[in-house]
């Protein structure tokens, strides 16, 4: 979803268009971030009782490529969007957040 910030205008031509635009956006990713997380934390937890190392940040950028490819979008380009966006850091450190929690 392009946001034009140059000139501060939604599709729909007016301030408040850009603003239900960024909101729209916001809680996209993280919802996102969010269940990438929950999902690497029950990876995670697997690969530890089962004695293998397990890096997020790996799995996180596998899961975009997965999704870059089902939706015929450039996962390069994607991935620099997100990590621009912060949305790689924010996902990962979640994830570890949960992963260091006791169960």
């Amino acid at each position: 979803m392009a946001i034009d910030r140059q000139n501060r205008e939604g599709p729909s031509g007016d301030l408040r268009g850009l603003q239900e635009q960024e909101i729209a956006l916001g809680h996209s990713l993280t919802t996102a971030e969010r269940a990438l997380a929950v999902e690497a934390c029950a990876l995670g937890r697997a690969f530890e009782r089962a004695g293998i190392a397990f890096d997020p940040l790996t799995f996180v950028v596998m899961r975009i490529f997965e999704a870059s490819d089902d939706e015929n979008v450039d996962p390069l380009e994607c991935l620099e969007l997100l990590v621009e966006l912060g949305f790689l850091e924010r996902s990962v450190a979640l994830a570890n957040d949960l992963l260091q929690e006791v169960v």
